[in-house]
């Protein structure tokens, strides 16, 4: 009679391929905050499995097969999934934000002619608030106070419409900076915004009142910027008349209600 010995439990576990338990995976950071296009480095660890590879995937951003994930090129929410190739059900996943490298507040802004904004600016990655501030148009697109750090002021003279770029640059890298809009919107909208037309001819222009309930304007014409010659007559319904002489002139329209909210009109009167 043949007598059965046990077989050491170590033996069946080498034959059979048996783990000790379920296969288990994590991802190390598990969430992290980077600037645009930056680049962070994740790794994963495998439990109870033989096979240590595993395949990684990003949704937003990229990701390579060592873990190495990119940002992306705007602001957001991304995730960086690490699945055992063991077992495909098991997965890790870490969340990364995603910042510009400067953030302004206000990000974008509507200001009237002459009217002044405070901007703010911060980076994220450091909590750091010192930044030189910049407009991209230079000293056509406002002025900031030297002794106040982030307060802008819009050009009295700006146009309707415009639109300017105000810049954060980080002190302790230059290479971090980001942009803020501002938008200019006169009180009173004037269409045309500008005209050229021959001396002696006339040039028709509305008003519309953003700044009070009332509609109605008073008109009045600027003398030439140039020479201080008139600039030309205009009625109460807006029918401009160019003088006689060429020149570059300015249409106003003041609201009737407050007469310190204006807008204008550029007209260039050409032979």
């Amino acid at each position: 009679m043949r007598v059965l010995r046990a077989i050491p439990a170590l033996l069946v576990m080498v034959l059979f391929g048996c783990g000790v338990g379920d296969v288990s995976i994590s991802i190390s950071p598990g969430s992290a905050t980077v600037t645009v296009n930056a680049q962070i480095q994740f790794s994963a660890s495998v439990g109870n499995a033989g096979n240590k590879n595993v395949t990684w995937a990003a949704t937003g951003g990229s990701v390579d097969s060592s873990g190495l994930f990119t940002a992306p090129s705007s602001p957001g929410t991304c995730y960086v999934v690490v699945t055992s190739q063991a077992d495909t059900s098991k997965t890790a996943t870490a969340v990364i934000t995603v910042v510009a490298p400067v953030v302004i507040t206000p990000s974008t802004t509507t200001l009237a002619p002459g009217a002044t904004q405070i901007f703010t600016a911060v980076i994220p990655e450091t909590g750091d608030t010192n930044v030189t501030w910049s407009i991209s148009e230079g000293a056509s697109g406002g002025t900031f106070d030297a002794t106040a750090p982030g307060h802008y002021t819009a050009l009295p003279d700006a146009d309707d419409g415009s639109v300017f770029h105000i810049i954060a640059t980080s002190m302790a890298d230059s290479n971090k900076s980001a942009t803020a809009l501002v938008n200019i919107q006169t009180p009173v909208a004037v269409a045309p915004a500008s005209a050229s037309i021959a001396v002696n001819t006339t040039q028709q222009f509305t008003a519309t009142v953003r700044a009070t309930s009332s509609p109605n304007v008073t008109w009045s014409v600027l003398e030439n910027i140039a020479g201080g010659t008139a600039g030309g007559t205009i009625t109460g319904t807006g029918l401009y008349t160019a003088p006689a002489t060429t020149g570059t002139y300015h249409v106003v329209a003041a609201s009737a209600a407050d007469s310190t909210q204006t807008g204008r009109a550029t007209v260039i009167v050409g032979p």
